[in-house]
């Protein structure tokens, strides 16, 4: 099996195959998991002063993925989810594009809500 990752991606930009989801990083694509549930991705632009946006019911921050205009934010230290609403630290600028992945659980996920750490584990491919 032969994968044709897009051949000019941008930072942030995710490619799903069978139930793998993949991430670019700017240097290659990074396995970010799979895909145990539903798999979603919403796309917000930031006008300055929104600290909330909204989220799957039972997503956690560790298991989404957040970028604003491809910088991947840190859960916890950038921004918190409680219910069904993503908080950010602080407001992203104006026309800043926010981009959540709600890429559920891999396998093996961590039993730890109050974790810091990702609860994904992201390998680099190699020749990429």
């Amino acid at each position: 099996m032969a994968l044709n990752f897009p051949s000019s991606p941008s930072v942030g930009d995710s490619y799903s195959y069978a139930d793998r989801i993949w991430l670019y990083n700017g240097k290659g694509w990074a396995l970010q998991g799979t895909k145990s549930g539903n798999f979603n991705s919403r796309v917000y632009i930031g006008n300055g002063n929104t600290t909330t946006y909204n989220v799957t019911t039972g997503t956690t921050a560790n298991s989404v993925l957040v970028s604003e205009n491809g910088v991947v934010q840190e859960p916890v230290t950038d921004y918190s989810i409680t219910g069904t609403t993503l908080t950010f630290t602080t407001a992203p600028a104006a026309n800043v594009k926010i981009t959540i992945h709600e890429l559920g659980y891999p396998e093996g996920p961590s039993t730890s809500a109050s974790s810091a750490e990702p609860t994904l584990h992201p390998f680099l491919l190699a020749g990429m």
